[in-house]
């Protein structure tokens, strides 16, 4: 198997090229400006994604590059979504083989259910989830065979921002000024536990059109969960009156796979923060 990943220098990249590697697995990478791991490739010109599918001839792509929010605000950014959208475009145009598109839980807009399967995708709040939706409907209608991994938000080794990593730099002393100021659908898995699933999919997952897939831990999120989890912790109180939806997702299809994560929200925390002492 001779696999292309984009994106192999960003912070979800890094973390399947290694679990890739450590599984022995041929792996391709790419970057936009390339380095010595990684061929130089943007994927919003034409020509050049071209260029890369007959030079290396890859037998499944892992597209993992994404212009991802960085902050509450980049969720509406048109020009990213916009620039994701038309980069995957390129790659079906000039590409047959299968594909795993690394898509999110903002394909999940909002409800008075809890628990999402991946049939209740639709009507995504951001711009951001709008374009992730827009990307898996154009996989679906290109008919080859894909598959789209909802993935929730990512924390671990290597992100320098985000909710969790500016609580833990913090040691847990952080206002509710500093947490999203309306209610947001929320969840987050360490990036290693992730790639792991990620990876495992790519090695077994049976492909037979089209499929959406949710990756996550097997446990009820939100913003509120989350804070009591660094309470308990760091023995401290959070100052925080926002009450945000609790969410989970349905596993069923992850673990028809035979694919179960065995770690937690909590388990990730933790092993971050030790990281940090």
């Amino acid at each position: 198997m001779s696999v292309l990943l984009t994106g192999a220098n960003g912070f979800l990249g890094k973390n399947i090229s290694s679990e890739f590697i450590r599984n022995g697995i041929r792996l391709i990478q790419t970057s936009r400006m390339g380095d010595s791991r990684s061929i130089a490739c943007d994927l919003n010109s034409k020509k050049a994604v071209e260029n890369l599918i007959n030079l290396v001839e890859p037998s499944m792509i892992i597209h993992c590059a994404a212009f991802v929010p960085k902050k509450i605000k980049d969720y509406e950014n048109l020009e990213f979504s916009s620039l994701n959208v038309e980069m995957l475009k390129n790659i079906l145009e000039l590409s047959k083989v299968p594909l795993i598109y690394i898509s999110s839980m903002t394909v999940y807009g909002e409800s008075k259910k809890v628990v999402r399967c991946e049939l209740d995708a639709g009507n995504p709040k951001s711009s951001y989830g709008l374009s992730k939706y827009e990307c898996e409907s154009l996989l679906k209608e290109d008919g080859r065979d894909s598959l789209a991994i909802r993935i929730p938000g990512l924390f671990g080794e290597g992100r320098g921002d985000g909710l969790i990593n500016n609580i833990i730099m913090n040691h847990g002393k952080i206002s509710g000024e500093s947490l999203p100021h309306f209610p947001i659908l929320w969840a987050a898995m360490d990036v290693r536990d992730a790639s792991r699933v990620i990876v495992e999919l790519a090695k077994n997952y049976i492909f037979d059109g089209f499929m959406a897939i949710n990756v996550g831990y097997d446990e009820i999120y939100s913003i509120n969960r989350l804070i009591k989890i660094f309470e308990n912790i760091y023995n401290v109180s959070i100052e925080y009156k926002v009450k945000n939806p609790d969410f989970r997702f349905d596993l069923t299809l992850l673990k028809e796979n035979k694919i179960i994560s065995n770690g937690s929200l909590r388990k990730g925390l933790i092993n971050l923060i030790n990281k940090h002492e």
